[in-house]
């Protein structure tokens, strides 16, 4: 994510200290701000709203433009808040959610770890990480990461560098992690194609079964 006219030594400086593969959230944070703001102190006060929630959009064919409805949410030195409905036609409209969403756990699967099997190992969602001493939870143990997009490659990677024992990927098809020819010291492996389905040895062992048979067995779609 490093800009071309904005690089990392500028913002971070150099002094030979080399910057983290995966830097925390608060550095790039940090970093985009610097970028955004280098030719243009007042930028977010120019041309970022916050408080607003959008209530809709649609794509007007005659004017060739997008017409966005939004609501704005502002409070008073008193404490009382006031709305603000308008509409604006923009020339572009661009979805970016991104990560920030409520994190969702199948409630089959919430259950299948906790109220099922039991299961005595801790339980996360990846947007919990960055709260948690990460090396502690992983050093010198076996970590399953269930679902084989860019999330499972980051946090596999990152456990091989705070020292994990095994990392297992489980993966219902062939995604992301798939790609990866070879991981460090062998320390990751993928189980493709297959799904966690109940938990064994009172809590401490995960069982598993191909994708197609386990969504044929529970008539679910697999796309």
């Amino acid at each position: 994510i490093e800009f071309f006219d904005y690089t990392f030594d500028e913002h971070f400086g150099g002094g030979g200290h080399p910057l983290p593969v995966y830097m925390p959230r608060q550095a790039i944070l940090d970093y985009m701000i610097g970028r955004v703001t280098k030719h243009c102190p007042e930028f977010f006060e120019k041309y970022i709203t916050f408080h607003t929630h959008v209530d809709s959009v649609r794509f007007v064919e005659a004017r060739g433009k997008f017409e966005i409805v939004t609501t704005t949410t502002s409070s008073s030195s008193t404490g009382d808040e006031t709305t603000t409905t308008s509409t604006q036609d923009y020339d572009k409209c661009i979805w970016a959610a991104g990560m920030n969403g409520i994190p969702m756990t199948p409630p089959p699967m919430s259950e299948m770890f906790l109220e099922d099997g039991n299961f005595k190992g801790k339980i996360m969602h990846s947007s919990d990480v960055a709260g948690t001493n990460f090396e502690q939870d992983v050093q010198g143990k076996r970590v399953l990461l269930i679902g084989g997009s860019y999330s499972a490659e980051d946090l596999a990677l990152m456990a091989v560098k705070c020292g994990v024992e095994k990392v297992y990927v489980s993966a219902r098809q062939p995604n992301v992690v798939s790609w990866t020819a070879a991981w460090p010291y062998n320390k990751v492996e993928v189980l493709e194609e297959q799904v966690p389905i109940g938990v064994t040895e009172q809590g401490r062992c995960i069982q598993f079964a191909a994708t197609e048979d386990f969504f044929a067995d529970n008539d679910i779609d697999n796309d």
